[in-house]
């Protein structure tokens, strides 16, 4: 079994990425529910990640602002404006993913969203065990 790894839990968030942050932890879930292999998994990360790097950039108003973004985040510059260090993080998630090399093997998201429309049965099993497991948290001993 996989560890599930988020690009930026281990990292220190600003306060206005916060509640992206949140967000995004669900979209990360996703390549570890239809991933059937490691290079599947790899490649969904990567598109996952790449997606919200571009839900980032849209958040912004001048196309100079996205611009600076890139840049910066392409010799891993650190910048004090809103959401930068989320789309940082995403970047650098991205490129240990595979970066580009997973695009041009074609992971797309139309293949997640094709699985999940598939086999929505995956979904409804996830959500069981999820309620079960918080259920049962409320009695674990105190340690």
């Amino acid at each position: 079994m996989n560890e599930i790894e988020f690009p930026y839990l281990d990292r220190k968030i600003s306060s206005d990425s916060l509640e992206y942050a949140k967000e995004n932890i669900w979209y990360h879930l996703l390549p570890y529910i239809v991933a059937q292999t490691d290079n599947e998994l790899q490649g969904y990360k990567s598109i996952i990640s790449l997606s919200l790097q571009s839900s980032i950039l849209d958040e912004l108003k001048t196309q100079q602002d996205k611009i600076q973004y890139k840049i910066n985040a392409l010799k891993n510059r650190k910048l004090n404006k809103y959401l930068f260090d989320l789309y940082l993080y995403e970047h650098q998630f991205y490129e240990a993913n595979g970066g580009d090399d997973t695009v041009l093997m074609g992971y797309t998201l139309r293949d997640i969203e094709t699985i999940l429309r598939k086999d929505a049965s995956i979904l409804i099993l996830i959500y069981f065990r999820i309620l079960n497991l918080l259920r049962l948290a409320k009695y674990a001993p105190k340690i």
